[in-house]
């Protein structure tokens, strides 16, 4: 799977719709800032997280033939996605709960994925074995 592909196009849906909710809640029809942590986290979790796996993916290929691949991807989507909405629910609903404890565990779960990933994949490689290196980074130790 093409897992830069895919992280970037959903951290662009995120932008667009953080954007979205940041031009509703400025006008006088939505005249205030309640949705304010939605738009935060659209923008931040969704737009800039997802994308920047999604350019460390690209710059890195063999992280997307690691096997917690598809989980982090699962993960961080979940997570980008179910934070926002959890903040965007109002208070007086219950479900708000889950969808902010899950969603922030749904995005630390991707984090310790891609840690795990980036670790064994390029660190660890990249020590034992420097003449993997990209040919630009070869004389700089």
């Amino acid at each position: 799977m093409r897992y830069h592909v895919w992280f970037i196009a959903v951290g662009l849906l995120c932008l667009l719709a953080g954007i979205s909710v940041g031009f509703w809640f400025m006008t006088p029809m939505g005249g205030n800032l309640a949705l304010l942590p939605t738009h935060v986290h659209l923008n931040l979790f969704g737009w800039v997280t997802l994308t920047l796996y999604g350019l460390i993916h690209n710059a890195f290929p063999e992280l997307g033939q690691h096997r917690l691949a598809r989980a982090q991807f699962w993960f961080a989507v979940v997570g980008g996605i179910a934070l926002p909405i959890g903040f965007g629910l109002p208070r007086a609903s219950a479900a708000h709960i889950p969808l902010i404890g899950g969603g922030a565990l749904s995005g630390a779960i991707a984090a310790i994925c891609f840690a795990i990933m980036f670790g064994r994949t390029v660190v660890f490689q990249r020590i034992a074995n420097p003449a993997s290196t990209h040919a630009g980074q070869r004389g700089m130790r």
